[in-house]
Formats: C-alpha cells, sequence, structure tokens
C-alpha cells in the first residue's frame, strides 16, 4: 500500500511539474517549438518534426497545427540549408543564433537554435523573437541616410555633420570638389587646413558656445577654393543633432555668399566714395558763396540803397540762404546714414522749436502768399531733443507744404500732447498724393512732382532727412493724404517727457559788438577782402592776408587779437598755420577761427586739435560771426 501511495505522489507531482512546464511554454511571447531531426536509412538528416509549439509560435508563423507534422510537410518549399543548420545543432549540441526574414516581406526574427535532452534523442529547441520593427526602423534608416546622402550631394552647398568637438563626421559632394580635399582628409579635423587662420578661432568658438548651450549658430567665414588657392566667403549655420533624443553634435550647412561679401564692400566703397564727393561738392559749392553771402552782407550793412535795389539784395540773399539749407541738407542726408550726427539733447518746448521753424521757412511761405496757422496748444508740449535740429525738420515739412500748394494756400501747424507723445502735425491744402507717392515719399532722392516740367521738384533730400532726424530722436513720421488735389499732412511724433524746463530763447541775443583786430587769411581774395569790408562795417578793424606766409608778417605788425583763417590754402594749410601762429608772442592768445568748405564732424575735430578757438563754414553766416565776436572781451589798445 505504502509504495501505492509513493508513486500516486510521483504522479501528482509529475503533473504539477508537467502542468508548470505548459503554463510556462504557453505564456512565453517569444515563438518557440521544439523539433526532432529525422535522418534516412544512412543517417543523414532529411527532415525534421515540429514536437511542441507555443502560440506564439503558430501567431508568428501562421503553421496551424503544426505539432506531430514535419516540416517539409508544412512549407513545401523549405530550403535544404535549415534542416542541415538543425540537425548539426542536435550531433554536435553547439548552440546558433541568426536572423532570418525578407527585406521583400519586411519581416525579421532574431533565432537561437540549441539541443534539448539526450543527444541521442536528436532533439532541438528553437526560440525565435520578432524583430521587424527593429529592422524596419533600420532599413528606413538606411534608406532615409541613402536619400540624404543623394540630396547633400547634389545640393550647391556644403553640408557637414560633426561631433561636439567639432571633428567633422561626415561632409558632402559639393565641399569635397570645393576644397580639394578627400573626405578622409576633412574627417576630424582636417577642414582647419581649407578654412582662412583669421576665422578659425571664431568658428571654433561659435561652434563651441552652440555645443555648450545646444542651440543654433550662424557665422560668416572664408575657405580656401582648390582650383584656385583664394579664399571665398561662405555662411556657415549649425543646429544641433539628436540621435534617440540625445544630443550628438551638430550639423548644418555652408552657403557660398562671395559675390554676395563682394557687392557689399563694392556698395561700401560707393558709399564711401559718395561721401567724399558730397562733402567735396559742399566745399567746393560754399567757396564761391562765400563772397556772394559776404558781399550782400556789406550792402545790407552800408544802408541807402534804393528801394529797388535793395528789394533785389534781400532776394538774393534768400536765394542764397536756399543754396546754403540744400548743401547742408545733402551733407546731413549723408551723416545721417553714417551714423555720424551727435545730438545735442536738452528739454525745449515744442511751440518754440515751431515758432523758429515758421521764422525759418516764412520767406518761402509769404512768397507763395499763404495763410500760415499756428495751434500750440494751451499746456506745453515739451520733448528732450536737440532744438536745432528739430527746427529743421519742422522748417523742412514747412517748406515742403509751401511748394507744393498753389500760391495763396492754407498751411496748419498743431501741436499737442497725446499719452506719452508729442504730436506735430503740418497740414496743407495742395496738390497731395496717391498711394504710390506715400509709400516712397520718405526715400532718399524720391520726387513728388511727377508732372513732366518737374515744375515743383526738388533733390529729394528733405523728407528724408525729416525722417532721418526724427528716428534718431527716437521718433517716427507718417504721411497722409486723401488724394490727387487734396492736400497732404505729416505727423510727427516724439517721445513726451514730464514737464517744462526753463529753457532759453533758441536765438542767439542780439550782439554788443565790441571792436576788435580781425585778420582774414584766405587765399580767395573776393572772399578775404568781402568778409574783411563787412567785418569793417560791423565796427572792428579787419586787414587780409592771402597765404600763411603773408599772414604770419602781417601778424607780426598788426597783432591781431582775432584770425579768421582759410583751412585750404596751397603751400601751407590753415592748420599748420594755425600752428605757426600760435608760436608767436601775438598768437598765444588770439581767437583762431577756422573758416572752411569742410563741415563735418571729424572737420571740427582735426581744427579743434590744430588750436583753433572756434569752428565756422562757408558761406559764414554773419550773425553767427559777430556773435561770436560779441562775447570776445574788448581790444585793451
Amino acid at each position: 500500500m505504502a509504495s501505492d501511495g509513493a508513486a500516486g505522489d510521483a504522479a501528482q507531482a509529475l503533473r504539477r511539474s508537467e502542468e508548470r512546464y505548459r503554463s510556462l511554454f504557453a505564456s512565453i511571447d517569444d515563438g518557440f517549438c521544439i523539433c526532432e531531426i529525422l535522418v534516412d536509412e544512412r543517417g543523414e538528416p532529411r527532415d525534421y518534426r515540429f514536437v511542441e509549439v507555443n502560440p506564439t509560435f503558430e501567431a508568428h508563423t501562421g503553421l496551424r497545427d503544426a505539432a506531430g507534422r514535419t516540416a517539409l510537410e508544412l512549407v513545401p518549399g523549405l530550403e535544404r540549408h535549415w534542416i542541415d543548420v538543425y540537425a548539426e545543432v542536435a550531433r554536435t549540441g553547439r548552440p546558433v543564433r541568426f536572423e532570418q526574414g525578407s527585406d521583400a516581406m519586411r519581416r525579421w526574427f532574431d533565432v537561437n537554435a540549441f539541443r534539448v535532452g539526450d543527444p541521442a534523442e536528436r532533439l532541438v529547441g528553437i526560440l525565435f523573437k520578432d524583430v521587424s520593427e527593429r529592422r524596419r526602423a533600420e532599413l528606413d534608416l538606411r534608406e532615409s541616410e541613402s536619400r540624404f546622402r543623394e540630396l547633400a550631394d547634389g545640393a550647391p552647398i556644403f553640408v557637414w555633420m560633426a561631433d561636439a568637438d567639432a571633428r567633422l563626421t561626415y561632409v558632402n559632394r559639393t565641399a569635397v570638389d570645393f576644397l580639394g580635399l578627400p573626405p578622409a582628409t576633412l574627417g576630424g579635423r582636417g577642414w582647419e587646413a581649407v578654412v582662412h587662420p583669421d576665422d578659425a578661432p571664431r568658428l571654433h568658438a561659435a561652434h563651441a558656445a552652440a555645443v555648450r548651450d545646444r542651440g543654433p549658430y550662424a557665422i560668416e567665414v572664408r575657405y580656401r577654393r582648390a582650383a584656385s588657392g583664394a579664399y571665398e566667403w561662405h555662411l556657415v549655420q549649425g543646429v544641433p543633432r539628436r540621435v534617440g533624443g540625445a544630443f550628438a553634435g551638430m550639423m548644418g550647412t555652408a552657403a557660398n555668399i562671395h559675390d554676395r561679401k563682394l557687392a557689399e564692400d563694392a556698395l561700401r566703397a560707393a558709399d564711401r566714395r559718395k561721401d567724399e564727393f558730397l562733402a567735396t561738392l559742399a566745399h567746393e559749392l560754399r567757396n564761391p558763396l562765400a563772397p556772394l553771402r559776404n558781399g550782400l552782407a556789406v550792402l545790407r550793412l552800408a544802408g541807402g540803397l534804393p528801394e529797388p535795389l535793395d528789394a533785389a539784395r534781400a532776394m538774393m540773399e534768400r536765394q542764397l540762404a536756399q543754396m546754403v539749407r540744400l548743401i547742408d541738407d545733402l551733407l546731413d542726408v549723408s551723416r545721417i546714414s553714417l551714423g555720424k550726427i551727435a545730438l545735442r539733447r536738452e528739454r525745449v518746448a515744442l511751440a518754440e522749436v515751431v515758432a523758429q521753424a515758421v521764422e525759418t521757412s516764412r520767406p518761402a511761405l509769404d512768397a507763395a502768399r499763404h495763410a500760415v496757422v499756428v495751434d500750440a496748444g494751451a499746456a506745453p508740449v515739451v520733448v528732450d531733443a536737440d532744438a536745432t535740429r528739430l527746427v529743421q525738420v519742422f522748417a523742412n515739412l514747412l517748406n515742403n507744404a509751401a511748394k507744393f500748394t498753389d500760391p495763396g494756400g492754407h498751411v496748419s501747424v498743431r501741436v499737442r500732447r497725446e499719452g506719452g507723445e508729442a504730436v506735430v502735425s503740418v497740414r496743407d491744402d495742395g496738390v497731395g498724393m496717391d498711394a504710390d507717392e506715400l509709400g516712397r515719399v520718405f526715400d532718399l532722392f524720391a520726387q513728388a512732382d511727377a508732372s513732366p516740367s518737374r515744375e515743383r521738384g526738388g533733390l529729394g533730400i528733405g523728407l528724408s532727412l525729416v525722417r532721418g532726424i526724427v528716428e534718431l530722436h527716437g521718433g517716427r513720421v507718417e504721411a497722409s493724404s486723401a488724394g490727387r488735389g487734396r492736400g497732404s499732412e505729416f505727423v510727427v511724433r516724439l517721445p513726451a517727457v514730464g514737464a517744462p524746463a526753463p529753457t532759453p530763447s533758441l536765438r542767439e541775443p542780439a550782439a554788443t559788438l565790441a571792436e576788435q583786430r580781425v585778420m582774414v587769411v584766405d587765399d580767395s581774395r573776393d572772399a578775404a577782402e568781402s568778409l574783411a569790408i563787412m567785418l569793417r562795417l560791423m565796427g572792428h578793424d579787419a586787414r587780409c592776408a592771402f597765404d600763411a606766409v603773408a599772414a604770419l608778417a602781417l601778424g607780426d605788425a598788426f597783432a591781431p587779437r582775432v584770425v579768421v583763417l582759410d583751412l585750404g590754402m596751397p603751400r601751407v594749410s590753415g592748420l599748420d598755420a594755425a600752428r605757426a601762429i600760435r608760436s608767436r608772442p601775438w598768437g598765444r592768445d588770439a581767437t583762431l577761427v577756422a573758416l572752411t568748405g569742410w563741415g563735418q564732424d571729424e572737420d571740427r575735430r582735426r581744427t579743434a586739435a590744430a588750436g583753433f578757438d572756434a569752428h565756422l563754414v562757408k558761406p559764414v553766416d554773419v550773425e553767427a560771426l559777430a556773435a561770436l565776436l560779441a562775447r570776445l572781451p574788448a581790444d585793451p589798445t
């Protein structure tokens, strides 16, 4: 009885073990089967029979009721190769692992085959895992990389990849052909041999910063073209590259921008030549204008002219002032484009600025018999600005209104505050503008007058200058018009400040002249003698010299208190003459005034460095010169 009980316990344990095995066998996620190798009478493998299969096996292979059936029965076209592989595992006991599948079917398995039990049983266990998704991803990646390389090699720009240490891992055919180096040379840090030595440190720094910040970068550098040995400019752009979400370095492009850079350099050179031309033109125009203005000032100071002649003199003064203004505007436009205008800011009331602008434009407004209305409002509107430049802005707008309004028209100026902005509008009832003209009215050299006669045309610089000065103040200017024949309005908006500050009048106080001994030195006899005559009529003792050597001799005898000195004299320039004058006893305390057609900021810095006390631009403004002399102490002798 005891033996029967032991046998029952053993059978029960065996059943439990069998159940656990079956449960484990059925629950494996991977396909699994046990096969028996079948041999012929000579002991050679001829087929194999599926002894056991799990559900995943059937799901992966699509073979139903495989247990007990042979491979050739289930798959008549099965290759002999697989029978030999599994027979060898059963014979030697050495496991094998391989991938089996089809690129065409896009399905693959990772197969592990191993012997099971006693060698004489010729049993093989086969465990296979579906790796189709991974293989499809790898295949897609290879196809993507292939397409990328085809596209990159056909691109007209460099395409590159680099690791975090700036070692190239890929460059396209365009880069290889341009640089003339094989890909193996360009890999790693081979690119350093073909980048301009001056640009390599900048490129390194930009790449390192992008790697550190995991961000993009763009930089212009020069690469050497193999065919010519010359360096050509490229725009290098890089972005972070990630593989599986992890940072793997940088990738990007390098586009050849050499022609663009050459064009930019040519434009800059042309711009410099333009500025040099404008400065020279202004100088050459101012020189002949100087004696004209001096002569007209002499006629005004002398007085006693018959009314028709005095009216002609006043007309010539107005037209001469217009010519000087045009020259100044032309130079100011150039200086604004180069960023060479420095504003002298102070708190100013816009009402005073507008009043000065109206007075400046009064000759043009009166000549056209326009009615002018100014509404400055009850409360003062204050800005932090360069008052002189703002007068220039509003005078240009008023002159523009005067020009483009038929005689007897109406011009209105309104000053107000809107929130944090100071707003000045200049409105007229003149010829107006259409939409196309409004779009380009502030462009340099734009012509608002499209009529064949161009009777109202000008240089096309005034409104461009207005916009430049307003923008320098942090403001903006807008133009509007209801159309042709319906007038125009220009609105200037500037940042307003809180409260008005007591500011002096924009005009110089009337000069109380004290007699001075003045020496005028200019190689232009007309300019020197006309200025000396004007000074004598103002009550000064004025004498002339026409070159630097004569000036030193005259100065030794005359001992002038003021020397008005032209800069552009032959043989000895005015700058050198000033230094020589300062070396004389009488010249140490004399007031030296530079009088020149050159009026840019660098010209003023040069004269100050040479020892000049003041810098006046030809043709000299009589009131400015009178005010300068009035500020000097009286001559004690």
